[in-house]
């Protein structure tokens, strides 16, 4: 696949290399793509965190400010995470005390997530890490020791990249464990086709799960209470029937 991509790029390469005024075009998109951009800000913790582009940066840094009024400082700049830039930051969530931020790794495009935590005063991450990520939200507990996510299974040594999205499930991480210590929220192994996102209620009580398949327009929705971790999960809205 490489040899012929490398192919399709030196013909295509070569016409467009000869196309009078290319070099005028480019300038001139370069001008107007040139200008400040920054990202809507969140506030947690009285902490506030935001996106900013100077201008023709490929990726837009993650800055924090400790006031409204305060200095901006540098959080995370994926700018400098590869040579190619195909490493980029993806999803970022502080945590509701604003003295943390998870944040995922998105490497050559893919799908695929690699979850960090980082501690805002210090600046560094802090060694959580969390792996086998697609197609997830995260939510932060209102505690802030820990926050949900959507996982798949380990695929088989080798097969990175290749297994199916199915059998996707809801974990619990806590702030300072391993992964293997994760807490299981949510799994529907009877139906692996179904994706589930989670988040917890503003009251820090309930965990809303919500469950599709595919594209279709349909959902289900479990409710799970947290302050009980043995109570049963409530099917509040079912999905995927034919009058629904």
């Amino acid at each position: 696949v490489k040899s012929w991509v490398d192919a399709q790029n030196r013909v295509t390469d070569g016409f467009l290399a000869a196309l009078p005024g290319r070099a005028t075009l480019k300038s001139r998109m370069t001008e107007l793509y040139n200008y400040e951009r920054v990202g809507t800000p969140v506030k947690k913790g009285g902490r506030y965190f935001y996106q900013r582009n100077s201008g023709l940066q490929n990726q837009s840094p993650l800055y924090v400010r400790d006031s409204l009024e305060g200095p901006e400082r540098l959080l995370i700049d994926a700018n400098a995470w590869s040579k190619d830039g195909a490493t980029a930051l993806a999803e970022w969530v502080p945590s509701e005390d604003g003295r943390h931020v998870l944040y995922s790794v998105q490497d050559g495009g893919s799908d695929w997530r690699t979850v960090r935590v980082l501690d805002v005063a210090t600046g560094q991450p802090v060694g959580d890490e969390i792996k086998w990520v697609k197609f997830s939200g995260f939510s932060w507990s209102k505690d802030s020791r820990g926050f949900f996510y959507s996982r798949f299974p380990e695929t088989a040594a080798g097969q990175d990249f290749q297994s199916l999205t199915k059998n996707q499930m809801v974990y619990f991480h806590r702030l300072g464990t391993a992964q293997s210590a994760d807490r299981l929220i949510y799994s529907t192994p009877s139906r692996p086709e179904l994706s589930h996102g989670a988040t917890i209620s503003d009251d820090g009580s309930t965990v809303v799960v919500t469950s599709s398949s595919g594209t279709d327009d349909r959902y289900e929705v479990t409710l799970i209470d947290w302050q009980k971790p043995r109570a049963r999960p409530r099917t509040l809205i079912p999905g995927f029937t034919d009058n629904y």
